[in-house]
C-alpha cells in the first residue's frame, strides 16, 4: 500500500554512516518503542526509515514529535512516499 515514512537518516561516508544509522536506530527505538524502523544499505547510501503512516498528516505529526524529541539530530529528517505495510488488527 502506498503512504508515508520519515526518512531519519541518510549517508554515504564509507567510514562512519553504517554505525551512525545503527546509533540512530536505537535512539528512536528507545524513544519511540512502538515504531517501526527500517534500515538499509542501497550502494552507496545507508538510510533509515521509520513509521507507516497511511496519511501524510500521521506522518507529519509524528515528524515533529521525533524532532522536538531528537533535537539537533531531528534536523535533516523529512517525509518520503513509499510502500507501507499496514498491521492486521
Amino acid at each position: 500500500m502506498k503512504g508515508y515514512r520519515i526518512l531519519v537518516f541518510a549517508d554515504n561516508q564509507q567510514q562512519s554512516s553504517k554505525q551512525e544509522a545503527l546509533r540512530r536506530e536505537e535512539k528512536v527505538k528507545e524513544l519511540f518503542p512502538e515504531m517501526t524502523t527500517y534500515l538499509s544499505f542501497v550502494s552507496p547510501f545507508w538510510k533509515l526509515r521509520a513509521g507507516d503512516f497511511s496519511t501524510y498528516d500521521e506522518a507529519n505529526a509524528m515528524l515533529h514529535k521525533m524532532k522536538s524529541k531528537l533535537g539537533e539530530e531531528g534536523k535533516e529528517m523529512y517525509i518520503i512516499k513509499e510502500n507501507i505495510i499496514i498491521p492486521l488488527n
